[in-house]
């Protein structure tokens, strides 16, 4: 099958718990160099990334969802991203003590990149989070990563806070307003 896919045969849906294990190997392919020392240690990363997605999803959390895009004749997913109400850093200039809709995770098979799918795999769970009225999401992005942050830009994510440490790579932490609940 060819790298180019037909958007019309795109699905994009919450995950099933039989597809949480393709969703780890596709996050750990994704966010971690796996061409370094990192490679011998890659299938516990994957194991604890795997142990992670199935415990958020099987206590059924209000506010989490974790999305996949897939394909009928794709072999592996072509992207997945998780949502989930968190509580942000108390540093920040927001009301304190209550969880905000922050998405991660966002991850896109390296065969089918710069295609639309991270885009649309973000419209749904914005979608989502609208059904269960929560006008806002928040997200964090290295710094570094231009690429992603142009893609937040194009979708109207607007810079809160840089998360700048010396020890860890500068992040940026971008918000949403969202537009039918605004």
């Amino acid at each position: 099958m060819s790298a180019s896919l037909l958007p019309r045969s795109l699905e994009f849906r919450p995950a099933q718990a039989n597809e949480l294990e393709a969703a780890a190997a596709l996050i750990c392919q994704s966010f971690y160099a796996l061409d370094t020392p990192l490679l011998l240690i890659a299938p516990l990363i994957q194991w604890g990334i795997w142990q992670d997605l199935n415990q958020r999803q099987r206590h059924g959390k209000q506010g989490y969802g974790c999305f996949i895009a897939t394909h009928p004749q794709a072999a592996n997913l072509l992207g997945v991203v998780e949502v989930e109400l968190r509580l942000l850093e108390p540093n920040l200039p927001y009301k304190k003590g209550i969880p905000r809709p922050y998405l991660s995770n966002l991850a896109v098979h390296p065969d089918y990149r710069r295609q639309g799918i991270g885009q649309q795999l973000i419209q749904t769970v914005e979608a989502w989070l609208i059904q269960h009225q929560h006008p806002e999401v928040y997200l964090h992005v290295l710094a570094s990563n231009t690429i992603a942050q142009g893609l937040y830009q194009q979708l109207g994510y607007q810079l809160r806070a840089t998360d700048a440490h010396w020890l860890f790579p500068t992040r940026l932490l971008l918000s949403k307003t969202l537009s039918s609940l605004a």
